[in-house]
């Protein structure tokens, strides 16, 4: 019971933030899964590519499934977002490295996206934990690599 109330004293501020994008709630059952939000049911299948993306993780969240263990692999999350909130799972990122020891495997070609995720690192000071590899192709058969 004391891991679980740590655990969730630092998860709030995560949370918050997902909810501030998607405030919502889940129902799970034999009618089908809906997202509920102001009384209102939508089938989660029919949320737009972006809010699932933040509804992914919140449900982890909630069930308890995300941990110093996980790996989270996201390929481009950027992609289906506004720029807003671009920035707001930029956030949602770094805090699930800080909070939860999460690992993340991010690709993207967002340089955007990039910036938020290096910006949030350093305002969360957990740079020390991060790598970047970037990959350059300068021609047909020439590519150059760097670590960040």
């Amino acid at each position: 019971m004391f891991e679980q109330t740590v655990l969730s004293e630092a998860l709030k501020e995560t949370k918050s933030k997902i909810d501030s994008i998607l405030p919502g709630t889940f129902e799970f059952s034999s009618e089908g899964e809906y997202y509920i939000q102001d009384g209102l049911k939508l089938r989660i299948s029919n949320l737009a590519t972006g809010s699932k993306m933040f509804s992914i993780i919140k449900m982890l969240l909630n069930k308890g499934e995300i941990d110093n263990t996980t790996m989270l692999i996201l390929d481009e999350p950027e992609a289906h977002l506004h720029p807003k909130w671009q920035n707001a799972f930029a956030e949602i990122i770094v805090l699930l490295v800080k909070e939860l020891n999460v690992n993340v495997l991010l690709t993207t070609h967002s340089p955007n996206f990039m910036l938020a995720l290096d910006a949030f690192m350093r305002k969360y000071d957990i740079s020390e934990k991060t790598n970047f590899f970037f990959l350059f192709r300068f021609n047909v058969n020439i590519y150059h690599s760097s670590i960040w």
